[in-house]
Order: C-alpha cells, then structure tokens, then sequence
C-alpha cells in the first residue's frame, strides 16, 4: 500500500501547530525534516498576520513563470490584439489577457520584436496641394539656376521666439527623487517676456 502524500500545506499545518507549541526553528525543521527557511517565512507570515492562522494556514496561489505563459499561442493572442487595436497600452492588454504587465511587456519586446512610439503629428494635404508644391519647388531652383536679373540678391529667413518661462516637456524631462514632493516645479506666469529673433541666409 502506498505512502500517503504529505502536501506543502500539510506542512504548513505542522508548523503552525509547532511555532504554537512553542518550540524553535531549528527544532521544528529536524522533527518535520523541512527546511529551516521554510519554518522561518511561515513564523514571519505569522507576524505579519498579527497571528492568523486560518490566513497562513493556505499555501498562497502559485504564480507561473513568465515564459511557461508565453507560449506559441498565447503570442499569437497578444500579436492578434495588438493587429485589432495598435494605439492599446500595454496595461491594458495585460487586463484583457488576464496576465502580469510585465509578462505582456516580454511578449512585445523580446518575442514581437515591437516598440513603443508616439504618436506622429503631420500636415495633411490634398493631391492638388502636393502637385502645386512640386510645381513651385522646380520654379524655385529653376530661378536660383538662372536669375532673371543678374547681380540679383537672393536670401532665406526664418523666425523664433524665445520666452522667459522655462520649457518643460512632459515626455522627456524627468526628476529622479524618492517622493513627488521632491520634484521641483516649473513655474509659468501669464504673457510673459518674450523676443523674436530673425535669422536670414544669404544664397550665392
């Protein structure tokens, strides 16, 4: 007949009932042949549970590893999510899926190869717009190539204005530190000083 199986809450009972008693840890691990680690972390969840048993009596849920989640069909899950809806954050997929945010984080740096951008901003134009600009380009060099007048002064300039309040951008400046409280703060005030500065260049 076999040997009944001894579970690690079986275990954990034992030593519950053991610390109770009163005896030490070294004493616990020899008579229980666990490890002596083992009777330390359960006597400080004790502690911790300011002496509830019935929550330290059972074993916490077990969490799987990383990569035995990652699996070829739980990437494609991730990959068909993402193909759905790309502008999706990655917390937001690990609430879909029902995993870690690091886990998801795995998947589309290491397995997916992708990576995070913002949002790019541009100018729309009309097929129209497009032509009259390639239109104009040609003019332009056209004449820089061959002036209608000779000796004709030709010249590029362009605008900046600079404000005193200091620039911040939300994106990218960071402040490392311990609390927010920490984090020093920008201060803005209405119209404030500012100067335009105008900068041509000359083309010969």
């Amino acid at each position: 007949m076999a040997e009944p199986r001894i579970t690690q809450e079986m275990k954990r009972h034992a030593v519950i009932v053991s610390l109770a008693a009163g005896h030490s840890d070294s004493e616990i691990a020899a008579f229980l042949n666990v490890a002596r680690s083992f009777v330390f972390k359960v006597r400080r969840e004790l502690d911790a549970a300011s002496g509830d048993v019935v929550t330290v009596s059972h074993r916490k849920r077990h969490c799987r590893r990383s990569d035995s989640i990652r699996t070829p069909e739980f990437i494609s899950s991730v990959q068909a999510a993402i193909d759905e809806d790309p502008g999706k954050s990655i917390r937001a997929l690990g609430r879909e899926l029902h995993v870690d945010e690091a886990t998801i984080r795995r998947v589309v740096h290491e397995d997916l190869r992708y990576k995070s951008y913002v949002m790019r901003r541009g100018q729309f134009m009309s097929q129209t717009t497009r032509e009259n600009r390639v239109t104009r380009a040609k003019r332009l060099l056209n004449k820089l190539k061959h002036p209608e007048e000779p000796g004709m002064l030709w010249f590029f300039s362009d605008e900046k204005n600079f404000v005193q309040d200091q620039k911040v951008n939300r994106r990218n400046d960071r402040w490392l530190c311990q609390t927010a409280e920490k984090v020093p703060t920008v201060m803005h005030i209405n119209f404030p000083a500012s100067v335009m500065v105008l900068g041509a260049m000359k083309v010969t």
